[in-house]
C-alpha cells in the first residue's frame, strides 16, 4: 500500500507512508472522532474533527497521489472499539 494515511488517537499524530508528524491531541475513550475525505475537484484532502471540533486538514492533494489512496482505521489495544456510525457518498 504506496498511499497510506491516518490519524493516532493514541497520541494524536498523523501519518503518511507511515511517516508520523504532530497534528492533534490525543483521543480518549468516549472521544467522537469524524473523518472527512473530501474528493470533489479543487479539494481532494482528508481532515477530522474531535467531538465536534475540527482538527484541520490532515492531507490534501490525494488527486496528486495515483489512483489508489487507501484510508485508515486503527485500533491500538485489545478491547478497544471503533464504531462506523455514518458513511455517505455523493
Amino acid at each position: 500500500m504506496n498511499n497510506v494515511v491516518s490519524y493516532f488517537t493514541i497520541n494524536g499524530n498523523k501519518c503518511k507512508q507511515f511517516d508520523q508528524v504532530t497534528y492533534a491531541s490525543r483521543a480518549f475513550e468516549g472521544d467522537n472522532i469524524t473523518m472527512v475525505i473530501d474528493l470533489r475537484p479543487f479539494k481532494k484532502r482528508v481532515s477530522y474533527t474531535k467531538n465536534g471540533l475540527p482538527l484541520g486538514i490532515a492531507y490534501g492533494g490525494l488527486g496528486d497521489w495515483g489512483d489508489n489512496v487507501y484510508i485508515m482505521f486503527g485500533i491500538y489495544y485489545v478491547n478497544h472499539r471503533l464504531k462506523i456510525v455514518e458513511y455517505e457518498v455523493e
